[in-house]
């Protein structure tokens, strides 16, 4: 009886044992090798690394059109993964929060809009400049012009109230499509109210025919006062001779725009939204331009018992392989697994795409491509046993060994009619 006891027990030791070794190893697979919604929230230390929409994607149509719900925290960071606002300059914000959403919901604007103004006028102080135009640098009536120092609260909330109204009546020289500005507004119709105060000045909508945005619908898109910095082909460091600015009253369009960032890109560091999605280059492309069907699943268990990392798309070696998204080309060589070609490409807000076993390859490392345009061709080169093109989601932060998203999951959509066998989500 006390043999028999003592195998009870240990049987029943050796249960436990199993099933925490199973919890163990899931929980290392999720995190090795992808990142969960909940993950995807609170990297960085609780601040939102990508634009996480309701339904927990990285970018959606939807997230494009809609900002009045999403977190103040926001994402705080561009493209390329650098902070947008200080800790100084958040704990600023948070200080005068409830201000901002008091007046904003007077007016019927989003709040976030009224700060970047603040940090563009007088730093996010509470104090009147020299100049006797008040905090917002706009208001010189009701009661102004205003004594030099600082003021109280409700001086503040007072004046706050004057720039939201200011703000809401500059979007009556909007786009017509873009005059409804208010807590729910697109963020076309925020990039237009930003475009109005600053000056509308047509030169910016040739810039941003010139950059592919539509001058007569997206005019603000080519603004730097808009949209400096919300990516690589408006960000002077990088695009120094094709990203320009008017620099001095009655002036010029020089050469390269300054470094600050844009209205927009600022309002959307607080407003919880994407400038992947927010700038219309969050809408991805399907990557094979030709016949193919979906070959193998993210996640799917491959051998070694590694879970697969990307998506293969199964298609004749010679199809276009195409840019899911604007970006900067990072890698174009040759990489371990994949063959001689592959690239890979960062793109807004950190995220970053690549793609491998490619048969042939048509950009080099620094190249801008666009949504669309042909990077190479499906090929069966490197660790392939077919010709397919294998895609890649992942933070440009941690590099192409680091985690990895569901490129599905996180809006590349499988275009109707295209054979999925295996049921890929």
């Amino acid at each position: 009886m006390k043999k028999y006891e003592s195998f009870r027990r240990f049987l029943a030791v050796l249960a436990c044992s199993c099933c925490m070794f199973l919890a163990l190893f899931a929980a290392v697979q999720d995190s090795l090798y992808a990142l969960s919604p909940a993950q995807l929230k609170t990297h960085r230390s609780g601040v939102w690394y990508f634009n996480v929409d309701r339904d927990n994607n990285v970018c959606s149509n939807e997230s494009s059109t809609s900002t009045s719900q999403a977190e103040s925290a926001g994402t705080n960071l561009d493209y390329a993964g650098n902070p947008v606002l200080s800790e100084a300059q958040l704990e600023a914000i948070r200080q005068n929060q409830s201000i901002y959403e008091q007046a904003a919901t007077q007016v019927d604007i989003p709040w976030q809009m009224i700060a970047v103004i603040h940090l563009r006028e007088t730093g996010l102080k509470r104090y009147n400049p020299g100049n006797g135009q008040g905090v917002y640098q706009f208001v010189n009536m009701q009661g102004g012009p205003y004594p030099a120092g600082d003021i109280d609260e409700a001086e503040f909330l007072r004046q706050t109230i004057l720039a939201a109204e200011f703000i809401k009546a500059k979007a009556g020289s909007n786009l017509p499509q873009n005059q409804n500005l208010t807590a729910q507004a697109s963020t076309d119709a925020i990039k237009d109210t930003f475009f109005g105060y600053n000056g509308r000045a047509e030169v910016y909508a040739q810039q941003a025919a010139s950059l592919g945005f539509d001058p007569n619908t997206q005019p603000f898109e080519g603004s730097p006062y808009v949209m400096n910095r919300a990516d690589a082909q408006r960000d002077p460091a990088v695009n120094p001779t094709g990203w320009g600015q008017i620099k001095t009253d009655g002036g010029g369009i020089q050469y390269p725009a300054n470094n600050d960032y844009g209205a927009f890109v600022v309002y959307a560091s607080m407003a919880g939204i994407s400038t992947v999605c927010s700038a219309g280059i969050g809408q991805f492309v399907w990557p094979v331009d030709g016949t193919a069907n979906v070959s193998g699943c993210f996640g799917e268990i491959r051998e070694g018992g590694r879970p697969h990392a990307g998506l293969d798309i199964g298609a004749a070696t010679g199809i276009p392989v195409l840019a899911v998204t604007d970006g900067s080309v990072r890698v174009a060589g040759p990489w371990e697994g994949y063959g001689p070609n592959f690239v890979a490409i960062d793109h807004a807000n950190g995220l970053s795409t690549s793609y491998g076993h490619m048969d042939t390859m048509s950009v080099k490392v620094g190249d801008q491509v666009r949504a669309g345009q042909q990077i190479g061709t499906v090929g069966n080169l490197g660790n392939s046993r077919g010709s397919h093109l294998h895609i890649n989601f992942y933070m440009t932060e941690t590099g192409e060994d680091g985690p990895h998203l569901n490129p599905l999951q996180n809006g590349l959509t499988i275009p109707e009619g295209t054979p999925n066998p295996s049921d890929c989500k």
